[in-house]
């Protein structure tokens, strides 16, 4: 509650605001929970097509991926706030999905609509998987430094991993998944202190044994301390962080000391950068000759063809099932290969419904 201090001003009694409150108060304080990420709210095309068009389409995407073991999508909850979870959760499984990963991007969704969803997830026999992202739980100071002393810290990611391992230990999700990103934090403005803190990577002290190298040995160490949690556990990572091990630009972070990461985990989720059908088989290739773990590539779709960074774009549902099955088809005589994730399921949707 605000504390409001009373002055008599021409006889007039007028609400003042102490130092201390304005700091905290109006200046943008008082933040104890990560924000929301915004997303796009799932929508249908002005000009569909009819069901049996998308019947046909579900049908060649499930041909196209049958073989594989794992066969997941992503689902980010707030897309899906306005809709019947039943609704949603029958969606993926027309496609044949029997796992599902929902990310979350704050504590916060760890709410009545996911629980709704998982729960939905579980009725229809698909295992369902929470998945915190690093990039949410790190911080940037804003303001000056008295204002930022009246700044309450967000929770990070090992305290948001307690709160999801509960999730799991009480039978509502089969596990949960940290995505270690540390280059994501490669800003030069200054972020929150402390030894466990993420800090400044500078592109000009790059290398093992420097700031980045620093940095991904705090981000692997807390993901370590989460998988002690006594609940299954799955890292997830860029599939360029093994390349910079191999090549000497990290001291950790091949495929195989990613999979150590977990207790007992056979599996890492490891994320395609690229953006063509080629592109997807041949920068994960490294990691299949490597492993000694299984390897779940995640690859997700690109809401329109001319977005060219880390998805894969596409023209329309068939051109999507085109490249999807293309990289699918490279991996499946792979020792190692155990499933794929795709998605988001927004977008998947779209397509079928998508008049070509």
């Amino acid at each position: 509650m605000l504390e409001i201090l009373k002055r008599s001003v021409s006889g007039k009694v007028k609400p003042v605001l102490s130092a201390a409150v304005l700091a905290a108060g109006v200046f943008s304080g008082c933040i104890s929970s990560t924000p929301v990420s915004p997303r796009r709210p799932a929508s249908e095309p002005v000009l569909k097509v009819d069901d049996n068009t998308v019947a046909r389409r579900k049908a060649a995407f499930i041909r196209a991926t049958g073989k594989s073991k794992v066969r997941g999508v992503v689902i980010y909850p707030q897309s899906w706030k306005d809709h019947p979870a039943d609704d949603v959760i029958k969606r993926a499984k027309s496609y044949r999905f029997n796992r599902i990963y929902f990310v979350i991007s704050s504590e916060l969704e760890l709410s009545e609509n996911l629980e709704n969803l998982l729960d939905s997830s579980i009725k229809a026999g698909i295992a369902p998987y929470i998945v915190i992202r690093q990039r949410d739980y790190c911080k940037r100071f804003r303001g000056n430094a008295f204002i930022r002393s009246f700044s309450k810290e967000y929770p990070d990611v090992f305290e948001v991993s307690k709160m999801v391992a509960e999730y799991v230990k009480s039978g509502r999700a089969s596990g949960f998944v940290i995505l270690i990103e540390p280059h994501r934090f490669t800003s030069v403005e200054q972020r929150q202190g402390g030894i466990d803190s993420c800090f400044i990577w500078s592109d000009l002290n790059f290398g093992a044994g420097c700031d980045n190298d620093i940095l991904m040995k705090k981000s692997f160490a807390t993901a370590a301390k989460a998988a002690k949690l006594n609940v299954p556990f799955t890292p997830a990572i860029a599939d360029f962080y093994h390349e910079w091990a191999v090549d000497g630009k990290l001291s950790t972070g091949n495929i195989n000391e990613t999979a150590k990461l977990a207790d007992g985990s056979p599996e890492v989720l490891l994320l395609s950068t690229g953006n063509k059908p080629s592109e997807m088989a041949a920068g994960i290739k490294n990691e299949f000759d490597a492993a000694k773990c299984s390897i779940i590539p995640v690859f997700m779709v690109a809401d329109h063809l001319s977005e060219d960074t880390a998805r894969l774009r596409r023209r329309n549902f068939s051109d999507f099932v085109r490249g999807i099955g293309f990289g699918v088809g490279k991996l499946t005589l792979r020792k190692s290969y155990s499933g794929f994730v795709t998605g988001p399921l927004r977008s998947l949707e779209y397509m079928s419904l998508e008049k070509e």
